[in-house]
């Protein structure tokens, strides 16, 4: 099937929402001043209400429910934005794995409680869909679902949860006994038996916290019934959410290694004028460019309804390294002052690592794709 040909007005509109998110963040960062706002302290109070005036919170949310109706190619503009400007809002954990989970895998009655208040930003919400480790897969999931005679208890621990503290839902990923596939389920943060613990994050602009469940009761309603499906689709807008924070940091340490590059003097000579330096920023920006690519490829996929599999585990795997390889170039253009807690690049360095680590590493994703294109191809053969 030949792919659709892009939309020239689609694209028009998404550069003039990119700059309007540009400009609200540079207007966030000149508000807070030269350090950026660490997550562990408080969020970014300026940026957070700007987003949620702006539709930021509900932009893959239907209108009915009080959201944009938008796809993921504008998602991944406002999460490239935000990663190249170290701001700390929790919009992956809410505007795109919670609101994402209901979405998909909500019955009507609860996307009429939930949905609305979260895309306007008067709730937050977090996930869980890791085990003890951080690390993703039914296997590895540390949540139970337990059958009292009584109800449903889950029991267990989740941990790196992002943005769990203070969540007003979170969604739940568990497993019953005996099953392959775990179920979501969803449960109001202040619920009894719960308990998290913040946990120190190697990117400060990033809250993590540890939650554990301790025989918390759930309803049968609290089940989403499309649980399988809303699972998938979660970690697959979570992957290229990811993939696109990291572009973005990546895309902000090369200009600021292009800037330095161009006024820091040796010899007599901007150090940008040498051989050595030209050749490593000019493999940083091929390898920007590539992963911007790659996450943009990814995002239509899942927008137009294509199989995304393939797509969404090049673009996790490619960007993710790029990104960090970006941001450590950064650094050695900078030299000494690229390690010191004053200056940007280490902060861009460490939120790309973040990147790459959170909701799968890429070997994870590189694991995906060489299962994706076996199946394809013993597919093809039968």
């Amino acid at each position: 099937m030949t792919p659709p040909e892009p939309d020239p007005t689609g694209d028009e509109m998404r550069k003039e929402f990119r700059q309007s998110v540009r400009g609200v963040l540079r207007q966030a960062a000149a508000a807070r001043g030269p350090q950026p706002v660490w997550a562990s302290e408080t969020t970014d109070t300026f940026a957070l209400g700007q987003a949620e005036a702006l539709g930021w919170t509900g932009l893959l949310v239907e209108e009915r429910w009080g959201g944009a109706g938008a796809g993921m190619l504008e998602m991944i503009i406002v999460a490239e934005e935000l990663g190249a400007h170290l701001t700390s809002v929790p919009f992956l954990s809410n505007a795109v794995l919670g609101c994402t989970a209901l979405s998909v895998g909500g019955s009507r009655v609860q996307q009429e409680r939930w949905l609305p208040a979260l895309a306007s930003g008067r709730l937050r919400s977090a996930a869980l869909l890791t085990g003890p480790s951080g690390r993703t897969g039914a296997d590895l999931l540390g949540m139970r679902v337990i059958d009292d005679g009584e109800g449903m208890l889950l029991r267990g621990e989740s941990g790196f949860v992002l943005d769990g503290v203070g969540a007003d839902l979170l969604v739940v990923a568990a497993r019953r006994s005996g099953e392959a596939d775990p179920d979501l389920f969803l449960v109001e943060g202040g619920s009894a038996g719960i308990e998290t613990t913040a946990l120190l994050s190697v990117d400060r602009t990033r809250q993590l916290t540890n939650v554990a469940f301790h025989d918390v009761r759930v309803e049968a309603a609290a089940r989403l019934p499309r649980s399988v499906e809303a699972l998938q689709a979660t970690l697959d807008r979570g992957a290229v959410a990811l993939a696109a924070d990291a572009v973005g940091a990546a895309t902000r340490a090369f200009e600021m290694a292009v800037d330095y590059a161009g006024h820091r003097e040796q010899f007599g000579r901007p150090i940008g004028s040498f051989q050595a330096v030209k050749h490593k920023l000019a493999d940083m920006y091929v390898l920007i460019q590539g992963a911007a690519a790659a996450v943009e490829g990814a995002a239509r996929a899942l927008d137009e309804g294509h199989d995304p599999r393939c797509l969404i585990a090049v673009a996790a795997s490619y960007a993710k390294d790029a990104a960090t390889t970006v941001a450590g170039d950064a650094i050695q253009v900078h030299g000494g002052i690229g390690y010191t807690w004053e200056h940007n690049c280490h902060r861009l360095f460490k939120r790309a690592k973040f990147d790459e680590a959170f909701l799968g590493d890429p070997s994870v994703h590189r694991d995906r794709l060489a299962r994706s294109v076996l199946d394809r191809s013993a597919a093809s053969r039968t």
